[in-house]
């Protein structure tokens, strides 16, 4: 059970829970609690939705290290991938519509109950906004071949050239807004028209970071200095990015969210690396049935991400206030995770013993 085949799993694995649980929690009051707080508290609420901001990314890392490497035609893609998530995202955006009008019937509040009210809204996305990374998979999904074909010739020279593009846009232009702040001078943004796709486009970018890292860094002969650089590169990231969001607001009086996003790619390809290296070269061996609880759960992490909106609206505001008279709003927050990981793998177990929902979750 412990071949390489088994302990890759089980990372990936391990990988998909961390990402959906950080996916919940950054749609919670502790997300924004940094808000409300000041001093060593606020600079600790900071850096924990920090962390969380690399959820979508490593899942798309996840997407990158196991599909780029197939060879796939166009037909079987959509056949295959894009019609079942296309199915997923349409049935869950039309339950989501269903719920909302239903409230809205509840609370005596108007209502408009129309299937073409339901596909404008749909096509924009302003049903359900938490499954925009459905969107954005899609829109990956459609040029999954080309991508693949272009992932085979992707070399390490062209990976570095990528980065340092990203970097640029997020990293670099942001810090210099900050400066030509400080002499008084208006904010530099770069313009739409100068588009680099693989590089900004953010599923292509962190697809391909995912294939390029997992098939190109050997783990096994990484050591622990690799370990202390992937963690000083976290650690570094997050307090230079602090120092920026807090600056910015020194000179805005408003915390700008666009600085949030400043390393997430750092921090994301460094846990990505550090999950790999521990589970191939620190915990080699997983019992049976460790292997089978941490397969079961990663397989069910699409469930858990679609449903949580549905227990969010109907269950999470009477355990919020249920529970925060005794628990500060952060662990109120860790234990809604619980509860709606929970709920979501139950119900996505019960619904996968359908034949064709089980095809489609």
């Amino acid at each position: 059970m412990n071949s390489s085949v088994t302990q890759r799993k089980s990372y990936f694995d391990v990988m998909r829970i961390m990402a959906c649980a950080l996916v919940i929690f950054n749609h919670l009051q502790g997300y924004t609690l940094y808000e409300s707080q000041s001093g060593s508290a606020q600079f600790l609420c900071l850096a924990v939705t920090l962390f969380t901001r690399i959820n979508v990314p490593i899942f798309f890392m996840i997407s990158g290290a196991l599909l780029l490497k197939k060879e796939e035609d166009w037909d079987t893609v959509f056949r295959k991938r894009f019609i079942r998530f296309f199915l997923v995202l349409l049935v869950f955006q039309f339950g989501k519509f269903i719920l909302e009008q239903l409230f809205a019937i509840k609370h005596g509040e108007a209502y408009s109950f129309s299937l073409l009210k339901f596909i404008t809204r749909f096509l924009g996305n302003d049903i359900c906004g938490v499954y925009w990374f459905l969107y954005a998979y899609l829109g990956f999904i459609l040029v999954l071949p080309l991508i693949q074909r272009l992932a085979k010739g992707f070399t390490k020279r062209e990976c570095e050239a990528l980065l340092a593009i990203h970097f640029i846009k997020f990293s670099l232009l942001p810090f210099l807004s900050i400066v030509v702040l400080l002499f008084g001078e208006d904010e530099i943004s770069l313009t739409g028209t100068f588009n680099v796709p693989f590089a900004i486009v953010k599923p292509f970018f962190y697809t391909l970071m995912g294939y390029y890292f997992e098939d190109n860094v050997d783990i096994e002969k990484c050591s622990g200095k690799n370990v202390r650089r992937w963690l000083l590169i976290i650690a570094v990231s997050i307090l230079f990015s602090i120092s920026s969001i807090n600056s910015y607001a020194g000179f805005k009086g408003e915390i700008n969210e666009n600085y949030f996003e400043m390393f997430d790619y750092a921090i994301a390809i460094s846990v990505f690396l550090l999950i790999k290296y521990y589970f191939v070269n620190v915990h080699k061996t997983l019992s049976e049935k460790t292997i089978k609880a941490l397969a079961y759960l990663g397989s069910m992490t699409l469930g858990i991400y679609l449903f949580d909106p549905f227990f969010k609206e109907l269950f999470y505001g009477r355990i919020y206030f249920a529970f925060v008279r005794y628990l500060p709003v952060m662990l109120v927050s860790l234990l809604w995770i619980i509860i709606s990981m929970a709920l979501g793998a139950l119900l996505t177990t019960l619904l996968k013993k359908i034949s064709i929902i089980n095809r489609l979750l």
